[in-house]
């Protein structure tokens, strides 16, 4: 059987085409485009520019799916959807103008479905899941693999990025603003555990794990259980984020052409994050809320 999952993230649409094999399934092929959601929530209403773009993108992933005549599709929507007041307005007219029915993840199911979407085979059996997306930030404390605590963060790099006007390289009295926001989102939320190793997911760890891995002249498939130290990302955010030399614009928009834009921002919320929760060690991790949800969801429905 062959399905299809849509991923309606707060920065990254994606479409993933999967073939179920024995109990598990394997990837076929997908498709991405960096739309930058979060960013078109204002006043927690989804503007029409935004709701727009949203559809033109997902018009895309219908033809292609209608091309092959992939009819076992499921779709779901994380923080941005969960900020907007006008969510079931928007969720109607995706079904109506691109037949897909979406389902919007609670900030527990995300961050739930985050942790069972990569510690299968996490070199990490005790400590904190951090997953830094563009509208929320899921934190996740466990014990021998078991969730012990799991909270969602009202915060991401996109929505913070577009608040404090901080896309690119923003001055360093900025991203104190944005480390002050992120602690303080911390204590609201009531987030006292710490933990010396941590699995960390999104866009700000992923670009981490591949600036490193390229300034160490590493291929990335050698890097499957890559690890970092706040040291490290700090370093990143350093060398990135001041004057850049050609040297370093050519890393970056060869490396991370489609994050640049929130890059120093992530970095600055994870150094944040990993140093208020006593963190050591952290291992970049493939995966995430959506193998969380074809496991859980689909697999096990």
């Amino acid at each position: 059987m062959i399905f299809a999952v849509v991923d309606i993230g707060s920065h990254t649409l994606r479409l993933a085409v999967y073939e179920k094999v024995g109990d598990g399934c394997a990837l076929l092929t997908k498709k991405k485009f960096a739309l930058g959601l979060a960013g078109y929530v204002k006043n927690n209403v989804m503007s029409e520019e935004g709701v727009l773009a949203l559809l033109s993108v997902l018009r895309q992933f219908r033809l292609f799916l209608s091309a092959f005549k992939i009819e076992n599709v499921s779709a779901f929507a994380t923080a941005a959807f969960r900020m907007a007041e006008n969510r079931d307005d928007v969720v109607a007219r995706i079904k109506k103008e691109t037949g897909f029915s979406v389902r919007i993840l609670s900030g527990k199911e995300e961050a739930e479905l985050a942790f069972i979407g990569v510690t299968k085979t996490s070199p990490v059996k005790t400590g904190v899941l951090i997953d830094i997306g563009g509208g929320s930030t899921e934190i996740v404390s466990f014990s021998n693999n078991i969730i012990l605590m799991e909270k969602s963060l009202p915060i991401g790099a996109v929505s913070l990025s577009k608040k404090y006007d901080a896309e690119f390289f923003p001055e360093v009295s900025v991203l104190e603003k944005i480390n002050g926001e992120t602690l303080g989102a911390l204590r609201d939320a009531n987030i006292n555990v710490t933990a010396k190793s941590a699995l960390a997911l999104g866009g700000a760890a992923k670009g981490a794990r591949i600036l490193l891995s390229a300034l160490d002249g590493m291929k990335l498939k050698e890097t499957v259980n890559f690890s970092m130290t706040i040291r490290d990302i700090r370093g990143l955010l350093e060398r990135f984020g001041g004057n850049l030399t050609d040297a370093d614009k050519s890393i970056l928009l060869k490396e991370v052409p489609d994050r640049i834009h929130i890059l120093m921002v992530g970095f600055s919320m994870l150094v944040t994050l990993l140093s208020a929760l006593g963190v050591d060690e952290v291992y970049y991790r493939e995966g995430g809320v959506r193998e969380g949800f074809i496991s859980e969801v689909l697999l096990n429905a």
